[in-house]
């Protein structure tokens, strides 16, 4: 008889739910973390280069994470928004909010995007926030989810089902073009949609991206995504998981067509009913399990699942907070730097050709600690395979770039940064394990939203019994979130 239910490998966001939700229901839960500590790249990168609105409130009350100290901005901070050249301004989901200096035209039109995304928003996320339908062996659950989604859509009414359905190929410029004017606003908008894409403004289906982002945002987690570590691993505690970190998993062990446990590289081996894996779906098929286990059907498609990454994150440290060139009324805790829709479609060219992009966007940051003050966040449009593989050289001329952008609008950047760090895309792949260096361990292209990674993981099993997938690969796609290791949890009847 095994000592666990159930094993969880890795100790991310994801993880980490996945095991507080199985030990929850009563399960026997081992969490297996190869790294020094949990978290993953959630704690790694000084917690605050992750966007943390999109975490689902159905995680958080489930497992109680706000009693255990995670704590939410009480209104929405806003994001200071520039391109470096116009006046910077301030970004709030509230119209009211928001100051267009007597620009109706911008205002009315924001006024109805909000509106439009308000409307669409329970369809949408009753679509992320529950199990997918299995599409290969329906049963009767997968058959009333798609009716209840159907029936959900159509209740919509008839301008805004028809207006859905018309915008989801859509790519996002010319969706947002249909709305506003300005183009800082628009790149401003477009941008969480494009983290970690292999796209463009331009590139089809990238409007499904923005209504997924849109309509899973809520209020940001107060201390980044380090807090939501600590919160989880509280509770885990609290349920029972034994955590083990510097526990490095060599392979899955399996008996026919079975996983019955996971081999350490240690030597030891580890039994359990059921393994759930959140490592990327090409580590936990192509790595994780033994050669000749999976038909190469299946195998051909875990191959196909595109995973490039595009994404690299930057944590500066200043021992002072910033003071903005321009004046700004309201406290600064996120940036956004842009520019025109066409200046953000030539930042992603060079991604195609193996090249740094002369000016990338930034989704920046700020997080006042103790020793100073880190600004840390996303540098988007960097190449995992980068010409000349000199990637020593990639990561200087990236934090160049980036303190240069910085400096135009932070006036005591340069002097006083007392210590920077870049990961580029191959970095996250070496230290995180992420395949090609893609956080959300997949794109999400229209093909790649609703099936990840293949028809046969649906409902999160595989076609190996006893193996389930819990990672960002899994659905829902999109940002940071927790429902995949939820739902993962929810699905396994052991």
């Amino acid at each position: 008889m095994s000592a666990y239910d159930a094993i969880v490998v890795g100790a991310g966001i994801n993880g980490l739910t996945a095991a507080c939700t199985l030990a929850k229901s009563g399960k026997r839960v081992i969490l297996l973390e190869a790294r020094s500590e949990a978290g993953g790249v959630a704690s790694a990168l000084n917690g605050s280069a992750l966007d943390t609105a999109t975490l689902s409130e159905k995680v958080v009350n489930h497992l109680s994470l706000k009693s255990y100290g995670l704590k939410f901005y009480s209104s929405d901070p806003g994001v200071l928004v520039s391109d470096l050249e116009n006046e910077p301004f301030v970004l709030y989901r509230a119209p009211e909010r928001m100051r267009f200096n007597d620009r109706e035209c911008e205002a009315a039109g924001y006024r109805r995007y909000r509106t439009f995304i308000t409307r669409i928003s329970a369809l949408i996320n009753e679509l992320r926030e529950n199990k997918p339908p299995n599409l290969i062996s329906p049963d009767l659950s997968s058959v009333a989810l798609l009716l209840k989604s159907a029936l959900r859509l159509r209740l919509l009414g008839k301008r805004d089902m028809t207006e859905l359905l018309r915008v989801a190929p859509m790519c996002l410029a010319d969706f947002l073009y249909e709305y506003f004017e300005s183009e800082t606003l628009i790149t401003a908008l477009a941008l969480p949609a494009l983290v970690g894409e292999w796209a463009g403004p331009w590139s089809p289906g990238t409007a499904t991206n923005l209504l997924l982002y849109e309509c899973a945002r809520g209020l940001p987690v107060e201390g980044g995504s380090q807090e939501i570590i600590r919160a989880l691993l509280k509770a885990a505690e609290d349920y029972g998981v034994t955590v083990k970190t510097d526990c490095r998993v060599k392979s899955f062990e399996t008996d026919g067509d079975r996983v019955c446990g996971v081999l350490l590289e240690s030597g030891k081996a580890l039994n359990s009913k059921v393994v759930f894996s959140s490592p990327d779906p090409k580590t936990t098929f192509l790595k994780l399990l033994p050669a000749g286990v999976l038909e190469s059907d299946f195998e051909w498609k875990i191959n196909n699942f595109r995973q490039r990454g595009t994404t690299a994150f930057i944590s500066i440290v200043l021992p002072e907070s910033p003071r903005f060139k321009k004046p700004v009324a309201d406290r600064v805790d996120f940036i956004r730097i842009t520019g025109t829709v066409d200046e953000l479609e030539q930042a992603f060219d060079p991604v195609k050709y193996g090249e740094l992009p002369e000016r990338p966007a930034l989704d920046l940051q700020l997080h006042h600690q103790n020793n100073g003050v880190f600004i840390a966040g996303s540098v988007n449009f960097v190449p995992y395979c980068i010409k000349g593989e000199d990637y020593q050289a990639a990561r200087e001329q990236l934090s160049a770039t980036v303190i240069s952008m910085l400096s135009e609008l932070i006036d005591n950047l340069k002097d006083n940064i007392s210590e920077t760090k870049v990961w580029l895309p191959v970095d996250l792949e070496s230290e995180f394990g992420c395949s090609y260096g893609n956080l959300r361990h997949g794109e999400a292209g229209l093909d790649q939203i609703l099936v990840r990674p293949a028809p046969e993981c649906a409902r999160y099993k595989t076609p190996l019994k006893g193996l389930y997938i819990c990672g960002s690969g899994a659905h829902p796609a999109g940002a940071l979130s927790g429902l995949q290791g939820y739902l993962a949890a929810n699905c396994c009847n052991v």
